[in-house]
């Protein structure tokens, strides 16, 4: 007898709240996930966050059988965009202007 195995995946939601950072909305800049998760990893603004309303971001993201039980790295970063010259600026989470960061 044979027995035949589907390909596990796992879906995580990550969550971002943005209520301490000048400047986040989601019509003049937006948040971003960078880490070991990513190939390359630790790109900044390869995998944007959507808009959850207000300040609330999000994404899903889907891990694979061979990424179940592994240890990712990851952290938020965010861009804004400048009123005047239309440049969007990206920022790491703790260097946002406004980010109340300790940690």
């Amino acid at each position: 007898m044979a027995f035949g195995f589907a390909s596990a995946q796992v879906q995580v939601t990550f969550r971002a709240n943005t209520s301490t950072v000048q400047g986040i909305v989601d019509s003049t800049g937006g948040v971003d996930i960078r880490g070991s998760l990513q190939d390359p990893g630790w790109t900044p603004l390869a995998d944007p966050m959507t808009s959850d309303g207000g300040d609330y971001w999000s994404i899903v993201w889907t891990f694979d059988n061979s990424q179940i039980g592994t240890t990712i790295e990851y952290k938020y970063g965010g861009s804004i965009q400048d009123p005047l010259t239309g440049i969007v600026s990206s920022f790491w989470e703790n260097d946002l202007p406004g980010a109340n960061y300790t940690g």
